[in-house]
């Protein structure tokens, strides 16, 4: 056994040969780690989860789609998009899961702009870059016009927008959507009557490139917000930007996919808003409103190359 060895370069002093994948291999770099916190914000708490990062590196804060809806559906995003230097951040937004609000007034546009600035200041960061999806995608430019100066960059996918006119030609295109489906028998009619959620998940094939094809698991976790305080999309619509977004020059990239429910006005409409920053948009192809779980590998392509550049 000893001259086999040997005799095939094996280790002359008779002891088992180290394989060579054994000897090149690097050391595996520790597991990210996935922490969470809860933020005071006034009378009411934000509660966020944080994976990755290091203590100098970039903070990407992902703002989900709703309103009215959980964190949830971007958890497959963070795993994706934290490394050992960039920490991503998700967040049940006000009212909503685990972030708490108290009274019974509806919530106001100003409320998720302060609750961002909140994650924020307990990132320890002067700027931080925003993804926002679909709803998420108001809060960051909303942000944006308030606090321009704290934002490092900014990706809109599948957004929505500050524009009456194109966020009305979106809401028909995705009627007209539901009701085609409804009459295929992949939507029921009439529509579910009790929580949000059900409604959520009766209408989810209208916002997937292939209504016929799966619906992501995690969009079957979602909480979701029934006390009716949460409906601030119209406000958002009807809140003009003023130079904090017209005057930006903040990198931003703006994904759309190219079976949109919603079509591309709303994402054009955000290019043309954000015309001193030299937004880029992108349309991604075979996929619908949710990029990230529909098109995972052109979108995260896109994400990951813009980041590349910015941070």
């Amino acid at each position: 056994m000893v001259a086999f060895a040997a005799s095939c370069g094996g280790n002359p002093t008779g002891s088992p040969a180290e394989p060579p994948s054994l000897r090149s291999a690097a050391p595996a770099p520790p597991p990210l780690v996935t922490t969470e916190a809860t933020l005071p914000n006034g009378d009411a708490e934000v509660h966020l989860w944080s994976r990755g990062g290091s203590a100098t590196g970039p903070v990407l804060v992902l703002i989900n789609g709703g309103p009215g809806l959980g964190h949830e559906s971007m958890a497959p995003l963070q795993d994706a998009l934290a490394t050992s230097d960039r920490r991503v951040i998700t967040y049940d937004q006000r009212g909503v899961g685990r972030s708490k609000a108290p009274g019974t007034a509806k919530h106001a546009p100003a409320e998720y702009v302060t609750e961002l600035e909140q994650i924020r200041v307990h990132t320890g960061r002067d700027r931080i870059h925003l993804l926002g999806h679909s709803f998420g995608g108001m809060v960051s430019l909303a942000y944006l016009d308030r606090h321009p100066d704290r934002v490092a960059s900014v990706i809109l996918a599948h957004t929505g927008v500050a524009h009456p006119d194109a966020m009305a030609a979106g809401g028909k295109l995705l009627g007209e959507r539901v009701a085609a489906l409804q009459k295929e028998g992949l939507i029921p009619e009439p529509l579910p009557g009790g929580s949000c959620k059900e409604m959520l998940l009766a209408i989810i094939p209208a916002y997937l490139g292939d209504p016929r094809g799966p619906i992501p698991e995690v969009m079957r976790r979602r909480s979701c917000d029934d006390s009716g305080r949460s409906s601030v999309l119209f406000d958002f619509i009807a809140m003009p930007y003023g130079a904090g977004v017209s005057s930006s020059r903040v990198p931003a990239l703006v994904l759309v996919g190219d079976q949109e429910p919603f079509g591309q006005g709303a994402s054009r409409a955000a290019v043309t808003a954000l015309r001193s920053s030299d937004a880029r948009l992108e349309v991604l192809p075979r996929c619908g409103h949710l990029g990230w779980l529909e098109c995972e590998e052109p979108f995260l392509a896109a994400v990951r190359g813009f980041l590349a550049r910015v941070e």
